[in-house]
């Protein structure tokens, strides 16, 4: 591996941030906070597709501007930045994030959103920029008693990535439940989703078993400082759960010689990530028809670098601060 040179691709990626922000767009009602899904291992890595999606603004759109178009810019550091084994390549990752909303009635919306992102260790012959799964998102809105605003949605995933290449997944379907509840400065919202991996192969490439099916909760509470400048301070949490294909039960008679299965899992076990962060954002000044935030935050894991397994070194543990995914990031994010 080598560190490319990074000067011409981050411009390239500047430049098409920069005009997201003079073409603007719209963010995500939590920025980009409510984070998901991801696979696991020692670091468990993701998909930024897979999470975002699941959060959807709940504010109601202008009568006469039923689309809006948006981008957010993340730069995400670790805080460790040796004895990262094989996590050395998220040292530094920039995350570009677009997305086009349509809202033809107050309680329905429709939603594209593609990603790109970069990283600073990469193969020879490669620029360290990839792109991301692309999503088509769903959801219908319903209000309830009590200042409680429900949805639900649905998500379809192209397999744009890297990653789904090599794992040949052709999409990830996911269906969901949110409850968004906001009191004068306080806000909380609850996330809930089923997923399942539509793949060729049981396993990616390497060998490693594909996630076949996937589940999380995701929590966030906020409040609003009361201040004349907007300023928001917050707390997400977020589990996932995870089942992978069995690529080695099959049937006795066609088991090869010396391999021998686990009498106690005959069957892959499920496993489990976790994550949380922290986070501080405000309202930049505004421009014409656009409303533009920063995030600053403190992150264990996202799905920019994926989130911490709950089992290291054979064994289940839990950690505030895990090496390979404690990071602080920010995120510059649009809305037109």
């Amino acid at each position: 591996m080598h560190s490319p040179t990074t000067t011409k691709r981050s411009a390239w990626l500047l430049l098409i941030a920069c005009t997201c922000l003079a073409a603007p767009a719209w963010a995500d009602d939590h920025g980009a906070h409510g984070r998901s899904a991801a696979t696991p291992g020692g670091t468990a890595p993701s998909s930024g597709s897979s999470t975002k999606a699941d959060v959807l603004s709940t504010e109601e759109k202008p009568e006469d501007k039923p689309w809006e178009f948006g981008a957010t810019w993340e730069t995400h550091r670790l805080f460790i930045q040796n004895d990262l084994a094989g996590a050395a390549s998220n040292k530094l990752v920039n995350h570009l994030f677009l997305h086009l909303r349509w809202q033809p009635t107050r309680n329905d919306a429709l939603e594209v959103r593609g990603y790109f992102y970069e990283r600073f260790l990469a193969d020879p012959g490669e620029t360290g920029i990839r792109t991301d799964d692309t999503s088509l998102y769903y959801a219908h809105y319903a209000d309830l008693p009590w200042d409680i605003r429900t949805r639900i949605y649905a998500v379809a995933t192209a397999p744009t990535s890297f990653y789904s290449k090599l794992s040949s997944v052709y999409t990830t379907l996911r269906l969901g439940a949110a409850g968004h509840w906001k009191k004068d400065a306080f806000s909380f919202e609850l996330i809930g989703y089923g997923e399942t991996n539509i793949a060729k192969y049981r396993e990616m490439a390497g060998g490693n078993p594909n996630v076949q099916y996937a589940s999380g909760v995701v929590a966030e509470l906020e409040y609003k400082l009361p201040i004349n400048h907007p300023i928001s301070v917050g707390l997400t949490g977020v589990l996932h759960w995870y089942w992978f294909y069995d690529i080695t039960n099959t049937a006795a008679s066609s088991i090869p010689y010396g391999v021998v299965q686990d009498a106690q899992f005959p069957k892959q076990p499920m496993q489990s990530s976790y994550g949380y962060q922290v986070y501080v954002r405000g309202d930049l000044p505004r421009l014409p028809h656009v409303d533009i935030d920063l995030t600053v935050a403190y992150a264990q894991g996202d799905p920019s670098i994926g989130y911490t397994s709950t089992l290291h070194d054979g064994v289940s543990h839990a950690y505030l601060f895990w090496r390979q995914t404690s990071q602080l990031y920010f995120a510059l994010a649009t809305r037109y």
